[in-house]
């Protein structure tokens, strides 16, 4: 996710990209549906979706002589986030347990806008967009219960995210972007749960 600048600043700092690593990340939820192509091998696909509105607020001009605050506008905000990730798996082991050690492509995509339309100074919307797309070697195991109940978890071993942000913090301004690599190991602990069908 990202946070659009202040839109009324009348000076700005440097786009900073939002960091791709797992370890600045809050819990997640993610779905992911796969099929066997054989017994020892398997094709994914999953990720997640959020899309977030809020109202923004006039200015509340309080008292001249300072005894009654003034509140001052809330800009309105919509927030839009989007993940995804295609796979593919080598299985190991028995029908009910299988380590399982395998590929992963991913990429996410944020977006902020904040509107400003309650003041006299408005200078009109302020965009942030990110974007990141990455790949890692994954592995794991699942355990499946009798009646089609999984249990699983799995990691990376390796992987590669780039990750690009751009600002745009008041129309007809230059866009403001900049751009990070990010390395990782032994990184990224899932937790899976599903159903065998």
């Amino acid at each position: 996710s990202i946070e659009a600048p202040y839109g009324n600043d009348a000076y700005y700092h440097g786009a900073e990209v939002a960091s791709p690593s797992w370890t600045d990340k809050n819990l997640m939820v993610g779905f992911e549906g796969g099929i066997y192509a054989s017994p020892a091998f398997r094709m994914l696909v999953g990720g997640g979706f959020n899309r977030a509105t809020t109202p923004g607020h006039d200015e509340y001009v309080g008292s001249n002589d300072g005894s009654i605050p003034s509140y001052g506008q809330a800009p309105s905000k919509v927030s839009t986030n989007y993940s995804a990730f295609v796979g593919a798996d080598v299985c190991l082991g028995s029908k009910k347990a299988k380590p399982f050690i395998g590929l992963r492509g991913r990429g996410a995509y944020g977006s902020n806008e904040m509107k400003y339309k309650y003041s006299a100074d408005s200078k009109g919307k302020s965009i942030a967009q990110t974007w990141t797309i990455g790949g890692a070697i994954v592995f794991g195991a699942d355990y499946t219960f009798d009646g089609g109940l999984i249990l699983g978890c799995q990691f990376d071993l390796f992987s590669y995210t780039y990750g690009a942000v751009r600002y745009k913090p008041q129309p007809g301004l230059a866009t403001n972007a900049a751009h990070s690599n990010n390395f990782g190991a032994i990184a990224a602990p899932t937790i899976r749960v599903g159903f065998n069908f």
